[in-house]
């Protein structure tokens, strides 16, 4: 995922990114803060065409399409489950299986707001996407949140019981997966701000406030900033972004500009906002200095990896990586150096890093990334082991196969143990590879395609996808 921000739009020798702002689009914000900055942006979005409820699976083509087709069909990109690549999500014009889901829930709204909802926001595909029906049966009207105890959890989307200080008073919330988590954040953000002169009802002010500034309770402007820096902008949301304004004439401002987020909610309060905030230097804008990589609990013995977008504008030499200070030994990374042409690519580097607990606790290393001369970012990298007693579900933990793809059509196994008689299928079922012996780190190549894994040790089907 990456950053992308409005200055270098502005700038036709940085015009290498694709997201497509008009040229002045934002110049209205030029000098404002706070408040007047939120105001203008409503301006900016709620001048927009209304779409009707019914058109919306005819444009879900443009805005929702999976990058590969499947069989030479088109799959819908559902954010709520990893069900991709059955039947049911190719696209009919009328999908069996998915729904409409309005991520901010259509029953928060207050009651005089009926017409004007059912006619704008109602029907506004910036937040309304497709959805698995099961998901979005169990996700109901919840808020956004962390979940401590789950209650529905389909490998994407999980509901259960808010950890705590979150929920705002519900009983229930939704926690999205992380590849996801800053989508959804930035939807709601431009939700408060494009419809924030709407009402809520208040037995749903679970995270809105009737406020035309702030718009959000205090938990949940604390867990969106979060999510919203820990998970940047994806080339899925900037494509997105440019396929809404082009059907509906609006676009969602804390996607073409993430920082945006900071002036009205966060670190950069009270400053006035200027186009040029980014001045060009060379730089990383992915990831945030001081934001955190949280792999969870993962059980010792075995590994968990997560991707790391590295992007950046302007860079001249190489970006090394190391892992220092904390519990070095628990983390790994795929690499030390990261080509700076991979770093200012439009779509930027993913870093696999990999969590290996070998004892039960708490464990922390930072990560750094530095470059050119004084260049440095710097992220924290935190894991905890859960507390099991007994060998037998450690060894049953050593079986987790974990496979990650990188473009160019590598592939990368992570396992704690080896495991044998690997066998990966293509879509149709056919087999395509047989891998006699899986060790930790073995990578090997495959054509751009949909493909299931397994292994003697890993009978679940690990479903990926090669580009």
């Amino acid at each position: 995922m990456k950053h992308h921000y409005i200055a270098m739009l502005l700038s036709m020798a940085a015009f290498s990114l694709s997201a497509e702002v008009p040229e002045g689009y934002y110049n209205s914000l030029e000098g404002l803060r706070d408040q007047s900055l939120k105001d203008k942006l409503h301006e900016i979005s709620i001048n927009h065409r209304t779409l009707t409820y019914n058109s919306l699976w005819d444009y879900y083509p443009e805005t929702d399409a999976y990058p590969e087709r499947v069989n030479g069909r088109l799959l819908v990109w559902d954010m709520y489950s990893d069900n991709w690549n059955t039947q049911q999500y190719y696209y009919y014009g009328g999908t069996s299986g998915l729904n409409r889901e309005h991520s901010v829930p259509k029953s928060w709204w207050g009651s005089g707001n009926d017409a004007i909802y059912n006619y704008t926001a109602g029907t506004d595909i910036m937040h309304i996407v497709p959805s698995d029906g099961e998901a979005n049966m169990a996700k109901s009207n919840y808020p956004l949140g962390e979940v401590d105890e789950t209650t529905f959890d389909n490998g994407t989307s999980m509901v259960g019981f808010p950890v705590a200080g979150q929920g705002g008073g519900s009983s229930r919330v939704f926690e999205p997966d992380d590849e996801y988590k800053g989508d959804f954040a930035r939807i709601y953000f431009y939700m408060v701000t494009c419809y924030q002169d709407y009402e809520w009802r208040k037995e749903y002010g679970y995270m809105f406030t009737n406020s035309t500034y702030l718009s959000l309770q205090n938990w949940a402007t604390d867990l969106l900033l979060e999510w919203s820096r820990n998970d940047p902008v994806s080339q899925k949301e900037i494509d997105r972004n440019d396929a809404v304004y082009k059907i509906q004439g609006n676009r969602n401002p804390f996607v073409d500009d993430p920082e945006l987020v900071e002036y009205i909610w966060g670190n950069r309060k009270g400053e006035e906002y200027s186009l040029e905030h980014y001045e060009g230097d060379p730089g990383l804008t992915s990831p945030i200095h001081d934001s955190k990589l949280n792999f969870g609990e993962v059980a010792a013995g075995s590994s968990k990896s997560m991707q790391l977008l590295v992007k950046g504008n302007g860079i001249t030499s190489k970006v090394d990586v190391a892992i220092y200070k904390g519990d070095t030994t628990m983390f790994d990374i795929a690499t030390r150096t990261i080509p700076a042409a991979n770093v200012n690519s439009s779509a930027g580097y993913n870093l696999t890093v990999t969590y290996s607990p070998t004892e039960v606790g708490n464990h922390k290393a930072r990560l750094l990334l530095s470059f050119g001369n004084n260049g440095q970012v710097c992220i924290d990298l935190i894991g905890a082991t859960t507390g099991m007693s007994g060998m037998e579900q450690i060894d049953t933990d050593k079986k987790r196969l974990i496979v990650s793809t990188y473009d160019g059509g590598l592939v990368r196994f992570t396992c704690s143990a080896p495991h044998t008689g690997g066998r990966i299928y293509d879509i149709s079922g056919r087999l395509v590879r047989t891998l006699p012996t899986i060790e930790h780190g073995t990578m090997i190549g495959l054509p751009r395609g949909a493909y299931i894994v397994i292994t003697d040790q890993q009978r679940t089907p690990v479903k990926i996808l090669v580009r």
